[in-house]
């Protein structure tokens, strides 16, 4: 199992179905990973440089508004309040007003609705 899922093939089918990201630098480097996956880029940079930005050097002066942010939404989900999905989008939705970063890909909470 490991060797098979070790494979440049599988992996990258792996991170293009299931967003995988994978474990061979150089695959990062191939447009059916990037595509489907544009943030392995970012991902690319820590693996290679070994340099991983802090969220405080991310978000500077809005740090305390991003913790906030998370700090409602994980409980919501802890305490049953929400289904993890669906606080994901909503802390999406907050994170991008408090920082203006864009939006990125999350999946469809309806779709994983108990």
């Amino acid at each position: 199992m490991v060797r098979y899922l070790s494979r440049k093939d599988i992996q990258v089918k792996r991170s293009s179905a299931l967003a995988v990201p994978p474990t061979l630098p150089e695959l990062y480097d191939m447009p059916e990973v990037l595509e489907r996956n544009p943030r392995f880029a970012l991902l690319s940079r820590a693996f290679r440089n070994g340099i991983v930005s802090r969220p405080s050097n991310v978000t500077g002066e809005k740090y305390q508004d991003v913790t906030d942010a998370y700090i409602q939404a994980v409980p919501s989900v802890l305490t049953g309040e929400k289904i993890a999905s669906a606080a994901a989008v909503d802390l999406e939705k907050d994170l991008i007003r408090i920082t203006g970063f864009k939006k990125g890909r999350l999946l469809d909470h309806r779709r994983y609705a108990p």
